[in-house]
Formats: structure tokens, C-alpha cells, sequence
């Protein structure tokens, strides 16, 4: 666990996204970048469920080293809420649909700088490290919001 006098939200908050699980706000760690990743509260969902299922995850994600996915740093616990929180490092790309969009704005006879078939074998490789571990990990919601382009 990391020290709550460690981290720091950016005031006001800078969200970089939001979703199902909850919300991901800019952050400093010891001074460094990053990416907090707070679940969203659910009326009626128990907390206990919600607190193993973060355990779990976090139990998976300290193992997960690769050059295409995100680095896990830590998670922290806010002393007056109770409540947990994922820390990432913060990738300051572009969203993968964005870069798909510039990648087919470009005619065809130009030079690309980086051939979108290069992304795919990067995204391709990081699942294949994930279905490869032991165990097997699934992410489960792979979708251009999810995806960072950081060249």
C-alpha cells in the first residue's frame, strides 16, 4: 500500500475517463505522474464484494510487467473514507480511435510515421502476455477507450 502523504489528486481534479468500474483522475506520486483510478460507489452493491474484487485485481496487476501495458504502482487507502484506490502510471497518448482516424487521414502515397499494423502487433502482444500468465488473465473490456497511443 502506498502512503496517503505519497499521493497527491490534482485540485481541482483533471479526470482522464470514466466508465462502468468508476473514475480515473490525474495524480502525484512521490512528486511523479500518475494515474488514480477510484471504483465508483453502487447503491446496493455490497462493499465487501467490491472490496475483494478490487483485492483480487490489484493481487493480479502487481504481477503484470510488459512494455505495452500500463504500469501498476500501488494502491492507497483514504483513512477518513475507507475507500481504495488504484495508482497507474499516467500514459499522456492519444486514444486509440483518435490515432486510427489520423492513420486513415493520411493519403496513401505519404510516409506514416508509425503503420497502425505496429500498434496492433504491440496490443496483440500485451494480450497475448496476459492469456499466457499463470493464471490465465482475461481483460475482459479491450475497446479503443482503453487503449492509449503514446509514440
Amino acid at each position: 500500500l502506498v502512503g496517503t502523504s505519497e499521493l497527491k489528486v490534482l485540485h481541482p481534479p483533471v479526470l482522464c475517463g470514466a466508465g462502468g468500474f468508476g473514475c480515473v483522475a490525474m495524480g502525484r506520486l512521490r512528486g511523479a505522474p500518475v494515474a488514480i483510478k477510484a471504483p465508483r460507489t453502487r447503491a446496493g452493491r455490497n462493499s465487501a464484494k467490491l472490496i475483494a474484487s478490487l483485492c483480487n485485481e490489484i493481487r493480479l496487476l502487481r504481477r503484470v510487467r510488459h512494455a505495452h501495458i500500463v504500469a501498476f504502482h500501488g494502491a492507497a487507502i483514504d483513512p477518513e473514507s475507507g475507500e481504495l484506490a488504484m495508482i497507474f502510471e499516467l500514459i499522456e497518448g492519444r486514444g486509440m480511435a483518435d490515432f486510427v482516424h489520423q492513420v486513415h487521414a493520411v493519403p496513401r502515397w505519404a510516409k506514416r510515421q508509425v503503420p497502425l499494423t505496429k500498434v496492433l502487433h504491440d496490443i496483440s502482444s500485451a494480450l497475448m502476455y496476459l492469456h499466457l500468465m499463470e493464471p490465465t488473465i482475461v481483460h475482459g473490456d479491450v475497446k479503443c477507450s482503453n487503449i492509449k497511443v503514446d509514440l
